[in-house]
């Protein structure tokens, strides 16, 4: 498979299905840099991207490079950790929210206090529109507020989260109730 970066820019080479055991980089930034496969299939190029997830990385890297990356980037790899991320996505009939990509919501004590018995509200910040869709929002959840949201009923969660809808934004907007959600 190939890439056409447009014009002035050299068009990328992208395998697939190629399981990488080893990238054998150069010190020196003028060297060429050796891709080994499982397969036996070897690849040389002036530069690599390597895109595996954290999880492969951290599993990975010790064995991954040659020579062993430097100290800062096992470092950096080390201390970055995986975490949960949920997000659940409301259908409308019709776009009633304003034309921009994501807006947030801001606690103040009142707000938070209003909220105590249900404090995974309060982490709910975050809202955005997926690209290309005109009435559709999806809210954005992480850690332990994800985790929970998964384990509750749809109708608490879709009632809790147009109870925020409506908190933070009714007073401006006629807010219809959605025609769909996932999560």
């Amino acid at each position: 498979n190939t890439y056409d970066n447009g014009p002035g820019w050299p068009t990328l080479e992208i395998k697939l299905n190629k399981e990488v055991t080893q990238i054998k980089w150069p010190k020196d930034s003028t060297g060429k840099v050796e891709v080994v496969c499982k397969d036996g299939a070897v690849y040389t190029a002036d530069n690599v991207i390597v895109t595996v997830s954290l999880g492969v990385l951290k599993e990975r890297y010790t064995t991954l490079f040659s020579p062993p990356l430097p100290e800062d980037k096992v470092t950096a790899i080390d201390k970055l950790t995986i975490g949960v991320v949920g997000k659940t996505i409301f259908s409308f009939p019709e776009r009633w929210f304003p034309d921009v990509n994501s807006f947030s919501f801001f606690w103040n004590t009142e707000d938070r206090e209003e909220f105590k018995d249900d404090p995974w509200m309060i982490q709910m910040k975050q809202v955005g529109r997926p690209m290309g869709s005109n009435n559709t929002l999806t809210f954005w959840a992480n850690g332990d507020v994800a985790k929970l949201i998964e384990t509750l009923p749809e109708d608490v969660v879709k009632s809790k989260l147009m109870l925020l809808l409506n908190k933070f934004m009714g007073k401006s907007m006629k807010i219809p109730e959605p025609t769909g959600m996932i999560r």
